[in-house]
């Protein structure tokens, strides 16, 4: 998750992010900015790392490869992204995001710079 762009339209809701569990050592990271846009953020303490790049829109479209959704990755790697529509691998996707969930951490960000 990385930078989330600043400009994202709509308001939030249904959202909740699962960022690397290294998020706490960094002076400011993704999972601020979301926490601080009202996002529930959690940390999957279970793991490493949590090196998963995904993100599943609607309970329809699945978005995941290489890409990291930095700037960098946008404008400077060489990544891959894949676009499936797909509802019941959505769905799978979906499962696997919840099994972590329940096993994170509530993470409530630092305050806005």
């Amino acid at each position: 998750m990385g930078g989330m762009p600043a400009q994202w339209q709509g308001d939030g809701e249904g959202i909740e992010a699962l960022p690397l569990n290294w998020v706490e050592c960094e002076k400011y990271s993704s999972a601020d900015f979301l926490a601080n846009q009202g996002v529930p953020v959690v940390i999957d303490a279970n793991h490493a790392i949590s090196h998963n790049k995904v993100m599943v829109i609607d309970g329809e479209i699945v978005l995941t490869g290489s890409f990291n959704f930095t700037k960098a990755a946008q404008e400077k790697n060489a990544e891959n992204l894949l676009i499936i529509r797909d509802s019941t691998l959505a769905a799978q996707y979906a499962q696997n995001w919840e099994t972590h969930r329940q096993h994170s951490q509530a993470y409530v960000g630092r305050g806005v710079r």
